[in-house]
Formats: structure tokens, sequence, C-alpha cells
């Protein structure tokens, strides 16, 4: 990923994820600068490694968003289910925990009492 491409990532971020590169900056030795506008961070002198850091954690933001937006359009999806054919929900909820679950999977607390499923 090139340093033009990083930057406008890391613009599109939220307060707490700038707070999260800030940290990587800091922990490297990075100098930096802060008036009114911002804080201000000279790309070129940021080490490789560290580069790699806030590299890997724009990825996982980015992979973390779609995940909780995906989840966010089930739960919408399910909640109108829900509202239409209340036996669809309870099917797909059964259906779901099936696709998981196998046989050999005996609850720990069952294991522990000599139970058996």
């Amino acid at each position: 990923m090139d340093n033009q491409r990083i930057v406008d990532d890391v613009r599109r971020m939220d307060r707490l994820e700038h707070i999260s590169i800030l940290r990587f900056i800091i922990e490297a030795g990075v100098s930096y600068s802060t008036n009114s506008n911002g804080i201000f961070i000279p790309v070129q002198r940021i080490p490789g490694s560290t580069m790699e850091k806030i590299v890997k954690f724009i990825e996982y933001s980015k992979s973390t968003k779609l995940y909780m937006e995906e989840q966010e359009r089930q739960k919408e999806e399910l909640k109108g289910s829900l509202r239409s054919d209340p036996q669809t929900v309870e099917t797909h909820a059964f259906n779901r925990y099936y696709q998981t679950w196998q046989p050999d999977d005996t609850p720990a607390f069952l294991e522990e009492n000599g139970e058996s499923v």
C-alpha cells in the first residue's frame, strides 16, 4: 500500500482509530506537531515496521466495519422476518446453530460432571 493511500485511509477513520494510530507513531518515537487544525506527522519519517502495523490496523479496521455492517444488515433482515413470519426467524436461528454444532461438541459443564449428551 503506498503512502498516499495510507494517508487517505487514515483521514476517513474516526477519532478512536486516529488515537490508535497515534499510539503506533509515539511508540516508534516519531516526532509530530500539533496545532488547532490537528496533529501532523511526517510520513517519510515513520519506520517501515511501524507502517506495517498501521497498514495491518487499517485492514483490521476495514474488515471489522464490514463485519459489523453485515451483522446490522442481518439483524434488520431478521427483524423484518419476525414482523411478517415468526416461524421464519425460529427456523433461521435453528439452522444457523446446527450449521456450526458438531455431534462431539459436549458442553464443558457436562464433561466436568461425567455426564454425556
